[in-house]
């Protein structure tokens, strides 16, 4: 599951990329946590972007509730 995601999140940047969109929003972020990095990379206020901004990607699925209790619930109503 977690390579499946992170396949995922990866093909929604590289599309991003050639339509020149943040898709992510990873420049918004940077923002947010670091305007004084921002500020230094941005261009026209604008965090540019290439294929080598996403480095990696690291993806942990904790599944705590499959909805079985929902299924099971529902049926007792029934």
């Amino acid at each position: 599951m977690e390579k499946t995601i992170a396949t995922d999140i990866k093909s929604l940047f590289e599309k991003g990329l050639k339509q020149n969109i943040d898709t992510l929003q990873l420049g918004h972020t940077l923002y947010r946590k670091n305007p004084q990095v921002w500020k230094r990379y941005a261009v026209q206020d604008r965090l540019p972007l290439t294929p080598a901004s996403l480095e990696s990607v690291i993806v942990n699925v904790s599944i705590e509730n499959g909805g079985l209790a929902k299924v099971k619930q529902k049926r007792k109503q029934k």
